[in-house]
C-alpha cells in the first residue's frame, strides 16, 4: 500500500477537529456563511462536530485494515460525506 493513502485519513482526522475553532459561543463576525443557528443551537452544532470527528476517526482505522481494498473504506468514506453535508445543510448559508 501506497505511504500517502495511509497520510491522507489521518490528516483528513485532524482537519476535522480544525474547523470549530472558528465558531465560539458567541458570534464575533459578521462576514460568514455560517447561520445564526451556529450560535443560537450550540448544542447541536457540537454534536454534529463530535460526529465528524468520530467518522474521520473511523476511516483512519478502516485504512489500516489489511489487506488493503477501497471497498473497505466505502463505509468510513461515506460516513464522513454525510457527517460534512448534514452539518453543512443544518448550518451553512448557501
Amino acid at each position: 500500500m501506497a505511504r500517502s493513502s495511509l497520510t491522507v485519513p489521518s490528516k483528513l482526522d485532524a482537519l476535522s477537529h480544525e474547523p470549530w475553532k472558528h465558531f465560539p459561543q458567541v458570534r464575533e463576525e459578521d462576514h460568514t456563511s455560517a447561520k445564526d443557528d451556529v450560535w443560537q443551537k450550540q448544542a447541536r452544532f457540537q454534536e454534529m462536530a463530535r460526529t465528524l470527528e468520530a467518522a474521520t476517526g473511523e476511516l483512519v482505522v478502516a485504512s489500516k485494515v489489511q489487506p488493503y481494498k477501497a471497498s473497505n473504506l466505502g463505509p468510513a468514506v461515506q460516513k464522513v460525506e454525510d457527517a460534512c453535508s448534514a452539518c453543512h445543510k443544518e448550518f451553512r448559508d448557501h
